[in-house]
């Protein structure tokens, strides 16, 4: 089995568990796998969704009218965890 058709596998997995409402043991044992493998994919899952939330999203930055700049001095802009300076 390819690695990609791996990863999707594994993520369809977890996207069924979450819709089912089985606990993570029952799932695996009704459908074969090792809970010790599901968990990494939980984690993996979790990645994926903030990769894919946070990838190519523009924010729209208001600045104010009254605001004054010194174009000697530098800035930096941070949203939620990020920082660009």
């Amino acid at each position: 089995m390819s690695t990609i058709l791996r990863k999707e596998t594994w993520l369809d997995h977890v996207d069924s568990w979450k819709k089912s409402g089985l606990s993570i043991n029952k799932y695996c044992k009704e459908n074969g796998l090792k809970s010790s493998s599901f968990h990494y994919w939980i984690k993996e899952a979790g990645k994926e969704t903030y990769r894919s939330a946070s990838a190519g999203k523009l924010v729209k930055l208001e600045i104010p009218e009254s605001i004054t700049t010194n174009r000697t001095q530098g800035f930096s802009l941070k949203y939620s965890s990020f920082r660009c300076s």
